[in-house]
């Protein structure tokens, strides 16, 4: 708004919060101007960590920073935890004694608000804001003990804050959990933050007969967990649509939100059916607050916010902040479809391995003997996997085969991070409701594909989510897969003069299973037959210019597939072979399996065997093997339309 720039031209941030009278002139700003049926009162939730002891400034262009941020325990013993009256607090104070005098006899009712203790914990630990929080998270994890400490003298001095703002006249009060959300999954937020957000709310209320509203951005994976904090009101961000947050926290509870504030730029249209949206979604229910859901952006127009305010005032209902009457047309906004795309994971560094075999061995430990031996497979493949680069890029090609307003791509892994689960966490917190998913591997088998499958629903599980998938189980005799499996056979032909294409041999190859899976009726052994079979056909090769083996079988002692690579190609020596092409049809992209397993290991025993083994690119981006993705996907997607 033009009256705020003007004020802030000559002011400092802290300057205009420390100034009563400002503060209260910007307060009422946006009442004169729109006509909001409540005010916020003008502040930040970081002053209360001036108190405390730390040295705020807000820098221009980078935000808040804190010159003295805690690096270690002891700097937490040090802080203090006065009353708000005797800091720089009270100015905040005096500014809402000021706007409740001025709102009061209108019948307009005053929020006041201040940061929840994680939120300003993070801060205060960083320094600032942060990409990944590493540092509270190394804190919090590692110190647990003064993580309790840090975590107990911000409750205290919140609570303090808080209760002398109703005092002052605040009728509501909310909590701003800025980062929680953002920075930390389900079971962390259970046991680092959910127990002092509790006790701050059981503090105000023991205190204060106001209502308090909880609000906290990323949360939507596990609302049901936010609502036990005991908040009066439970305000959302518009990653999770209303209806579905609401159906978490229970519909008994009133609801903040949430419009996202990206859609105050966009033109009237457009962002009159967001507003839409979100109304439908309230679907007339008493307790629905409409608000942003978050912060608004500065570049947003005025007109924007006029217009919204009206809007949503002329339609309101008894019983409810802001309710419309909307039609069947306006309450079907067509959300995207979700498309998952998995794949097996790998570590991103050799510091990773440890914790990728535990993943890989359900917990079981590595024998130090073991994990030097695969890592040094690692070191001799560039010291990570190049899965996880290689998956984004497929993903990447993929998605421009689909319009991007109707479908919304994700990768998730099933070892590693990106994690399956938590990707379907996001996918819930981002309003999908219908997915197909399909993993990067051709052929099915339960000890394969069916895990990937189970990953997704165990996600759904763990973030109390509702998406339709449809699952895509093979893949494996697609033509466009076949061609291009059959092109790299005629590549790897090419490495030798035409008139000795009669001599060379290929090997077609995939990951062993363990037998046992025979017994279970798996098809994964047939699917990856019929597959050679149809890339031989393809390529013209004749029946006993080609055969098969299994590679890279695990370490337990039950049996697995064969036959094994090693001993084909000793067999095919024996026969007379010495140029060898290999196809591993079980991989579509390069990995250890690959990088290592192919051409390291078994090139060393081709050489010790006077053989010549070629290995043609691994699929990875080639553009057969995307339109193969993006055919099978849209199939699927229309089966279920």
């Amino acid at each position: 708004m033009p009256e705020y720039r003007a004020i802030r031209a000559n002011q400092s941030m802290l300057e205009t919060i420390f100034n009563p009278q400002l503060a209260a002139e910007i307060t009422l700003q946006p009442i004169e101007a729109f006509g909001f049926d409540a005010a916020i009162i003008f502040a930040d939730i970081l002053p209360p960590l001036m108190g405390m002891g730390l040295q705020l400034e807000f820098v221009k262009g980078e935000g808040p920073r804190l010159e003295n941020a805690l690096s270690g325990p002891g700097d937490i013993d040090h802080l203090a935890t006065p009353p708000a009256e005797a800091t720089n607090l009270a100015n905040t104070l005096e500014a809402i004694r000021l706007v409740t005098a001025e709102l009061t006899p209108r019948g307009v009712p005053l929020i006041g608000f201040a940061g929840a203790p994680f939120t300003l914990a993070s801060y205060a630990i960083e320094g600032g804001g942060s990409k990944n929080y590493l540092k509270t998270k190394a804190l919090m994890a590692g110190e647990p003990s003064a993580w309790k400490r840090l975590m107990t003298k911000l409750v205290t001095v919140q609570a303090d804050y808080l209760i002398q703002q109703a005092k002052a006249g605040a009728s509501a009060l909310q909590i701003f959990d800025s980062w929680a959300g953002l920075a930390l999954g389900r079971e962390d937020y259970r046991r680092y933050v959910l127990p002092y957000n509790l006790k701050l709310v059981q503090m105000l209320h023991e205190r204060v007969d106001v209502p308090v509203i909880y609000f906290s951005t990323g949360t939507g994976a596990y609302l049901s967990d936010v609502a036990t904090i005991g908040s009066d009101v439970v305000g959302v961000d518009w990653r999770v649509p209303l209806d579905e947050a609401w159906a978490q926290i229970g519909t008994e509870r009133p609801i903040q939100g949430n419009l996202d504030p990206a859609a105050l730029l966009y033109p009237w249209p457009e962002l009159k059916l967001r507003v839409d949206d979100v109304l439908a979604r309230a679907a007339g229910r008493p307790g629905h607050i409409f608000n942003l859901g978050h912060g608004i952006f500065p570049s947003v127009p005025v007109e924007n916010v006029r217009r919204v305010v009206e809007y949503v005032q002329s339609g309101r209902l008894p019983g409810t902040s802001s309710q419309l009457p909307v039609t069947s047309e306006q309450s079907q906004v067509t959300r995207p479809t979700g498309i998952l795309v998995m794949a097996y994971g790998g570590p991103d560094s050799l510091e990773d391995l440890p914790g990728y075999l535990s993943d890989i061995r359900s917990g079981r430990p590595t024998t130090p003997a073991v994990l030097e031996e695969i890592g040094n497979n690692y070191r001799q493949i560039g010291g990570r996997s190049p899965l996880l680069d290689i998956s984004k890029a497929q993903v990447a090609a993929l998605a421009e085969h689909f319009d991007p307003e109707k479908y919304n791509f994700y990768l998730g892994m099933r070892h590693w991070s990106p994690w399956i689960e938590d990707v379907v966490g996001q996918m819930i917190a981002d309003g999908i409701t219908e997915a197909v998913s399909i993993v990067l591997a051709p052929h099915y088998s339960k000890l394969s594909v069916a895990k990937y499958h189970q990953k997704v629903e165990d996600g759904l599980d763990m973030y109390h989510g509702r998406i339709n998938f449809t699952y895509i189980d093979s893949y494996h005799d697609h033509p466009r897969l076949i061609q291009a499996f059959a092109e790299r056979v005629q590549e790897g032909l090419s490495r030798w003069p035409e008139e000795e294409w009669d001599n060379v041999h290929v090997l077609f190859s995939a990951h062993s299973l363990p037998v046992r899976i025979m017994k279970m009726g798996d098809p994964y052994d047939s699917q990856l037959h019929e597959t050679a079979e149809l890339i031989a056909q393809a390529a013209g090769l004749p029946d006993d210019k080609w055969s098969w083996s299994y590679q890279s079988a695990g370490r337990s002692p039950e049996p697995w597939l064969g036959p094994p690579l090693d001993e084909h190609l000793q067999a095919l020596a024996e026969q007379g072979v010495r140029d060898v092409i290999s196809i591993p049809v079980g991989f579509v992209c390069d990995h250890v399996e690959i990088l290592y397993d192919i051409d390291i290991l078994a090139q060393e025993i081709a050489g010790k065997l006077g053989m010549r083994l070629e290995r043609p690119p691994a699929l990875n981006t080639d553009p057969l093997f995307i339109e193969t993705l993006a055919d099978v996907i849209q199939s699927a997607v229309n089966s279920e339309q």
